[in-house]
């Protein structure tokens, strides 16, 4: 039995969590589907916003983000290695890599690492931002070696 998923959550036919479309966060989804990211960004003070808000949490002036491309490209700060299996449908996932990575616009994001193994990542490692397809048209980020 799957577990109920939080409220930011749906279930995918393939019983994986994602997330829940909203105003908010749709221009983001509908990036990633055109292989592209993007992020609201503060008018005022010029401040990416991740994770994605419909407010400013920096200066708060009340006024639209802006949303704006990135290149993706960055470099990792800190990883983990998860070795257990924490849901039914990961079993075949594992061991699975989530990177943080400092973009070089300046936000932080946090992504899955593909094609790099464990004891390829360091701090400082150059990476980039890629796709990859989910199930029920979901299309995530993904960071891989940069040049690959």
């Amino acid at each position: 039995m799957i577990p109920t998923p939080v409220n930011w959550l749906d279930v995918g036919r393939l019983g994986r969590p994602l997330p829940r479309l909203s105003a908010t966060n749709r221009p983001f989804w509908e990036a990633t589907a055109r292989r592209k990211l993007v992020l609201p960004r503060c008018p005022a003070c010029d401040r990416w916003i991740y994770p994605i808000s419909s407010i400013c949490w920096g200066c708060d002036a009340g006024e639209p983000l802006i949303w704006s491309s990135l290149s993706g490209k960055g470099t990792i700060s800190s990883w983990v290695v998860y070795h257990r299996v924490f849901r039914p449908f990961l079993p075949s996932d594992v061991p699975y890599v989530v990177l943080e990575v400092d973009l070089r616009e300046g936000p932080r994001m946090i992504g899955a690492a593909d094609r790099l193994h464990p004891e390829e990542i360091s701090a400082g490692l150059a990476v980039q931002a890629s796709f990859r397809d989910a199930d029920d048209g979901l299309t995530l980020v993904v960071f891989e070696p940069e040049g690959e």
